[in-house]
């Protein structure tokens, strides 16, 4: 017990020395980089070194000049959108988004959500996004896209079919005012797959609330695959209810221009919607002006109305008569809605035009 106090006295003198050395050991441990950081030190140290390669400049671009670690992809957005060359300022906001969709997917996506999805129109944006969304990526793209319609679709056409399927039974959590669209669009691409399953998708929706235009958007399909008589032939299975309904009539309408353009003028023109008709049938007339003018004629008047003869019909028949006087002139004579003035109008037209292609004596 009395060598206590020596051994309490040697361990208070050996101190300074264990001190001492301890603290060269930091210093050198220091100097060489190797000292131990603290855990919130490493994660500062982690995101930096992370924001340093998300940041860095491509090949393509001009964002040399800056610091990389400094350049988010916000702002690297921002400088891309001020290229005043359209083709390049679009493929250089592409070439941004799709860089932080590989690293982040996440906050990537956030950014879309705030921005209303409009970036999936990019060059390959839409299809890097379909590749790594889920269903609650799919609903939430509905939700908040600032077209669900434009978006859906974009991305929609490199969705697998079972996706499809996935976001057609998930639609009782799509906000009701926005449910009509997509499921235009979702039953269109369904059909691309399966016709019978876009079929039960569009059935099991409410006219009012989807149906209508899930069978619009299926006939739309149709269309675009040169089907259209496999159209009309649908077109005449549908419940009258469903046929009488504006997005399903202007469907069939366009559907079957080419092979039926009296069936398309009654369907376009059976549009409840007075401003949808007019736009429906003015467009009508335009795309068939050239190929069947007397079509194009009846589309105009059933659309505009007086107001329609007075400004395009004129210009019709003296393009028509320009090219074959004999058959405008017999469709003009036929016409029974006309009017007995407006049929002498228009027969002056003929001659005149005749009488211009005459050769001077």
């Amino acid at each position: 017990m009395k060598a206590y106090p020596y051994k309490r006295l040697a361990l208070v003198l050996s101190l300074p020395i264990v001190f001492g050395g301890f603290l060269l050991w930091i210093t050198s441990e220091s100097e060489r980089g190797g000292f131990p950081e603290s855990p919130r030190e490493e994660a500062i140290d982690s995101e930096s070194s992370l924001a340093s390669k998300r940041s860095e400049p491509s090949s393509v671009g001009g964002d040399s000049a800056r610091s990389p670690a400094a350049v988010s992809f916000t702002d690297r957005l921002e400088a891309a959108a001020s290229i005043a060359d359209p083709t390049r300022r679009r493929l250089r906001q592409a070439e941004v988004l799709a860089e932080w969709i590989e690293i982040d997917f996440r906050s990537a996506f956030a950014f879309l959500e705030v921005e209303g999805f409009r970036s999936v129109s990019l060059p390959g944006i839409a299809q890097l996004i379909a590749s790594r969304a889920s269903l609650s990526d799919l609903v939430t793209l509905t939700n908040r896209a600032e077209s669900p319609a434009d978006a859906l679709m974009a991305i929609g056409r490199h969705l697998k079919p079972v996706q499809l399927l996935e976001v057609a039974n998930a639609t009782h959590l799509i906000e009701p005012d926005r449910i009509p669209s997509a499921a235009g669009v979702l039953a269109g691409l369904i059909a691309t797959q399966n016709l019978d399953s876009a079929l039960s998708f569009a059935a099991r929706l409410p006219v009012s609330e989807g149906g209508a235009t899930a069978y619009a958007g299926i006939i739309d399909q149709l269309s675009a695959t040169n089907s259209a008589q496999q159209a009309r032939e649908l077109f005449a299975t549908l419940p009258q209810g469903i046929r009488s309904q504006d997005p399903v009539l202007f469907a069939y309408g366009n559907a079957v221009r080419d092979i039926d353009p009296d069936a398309s003028i009654a369907a376009l023109s059976s549009i409840h919607d007075g401003q949808y008709r007019t736009l429906a049938l003015v467009a009508f007339s335009r795309k068939v002006e050239a190929s069947s003018p007397g079509a194009a004629i009846q589309a105009i008047v059933n659309g505009l109305g007086e107001r329609g003869f007075e400004n395009h019909v004129p210009r019709i028949v003296r393009t028509w008569g320009t090219h074959d006087s004999a058959a405008a002139r017999s469709y003009v004579e036929a016409a029974t809605w006309m009017t007995e003035a407006q049929r002498k109008a228009l027969l002056g037209v003929i001659d005149s035009t005749s009488r211009a292609r005459e050769p001077a004596p």
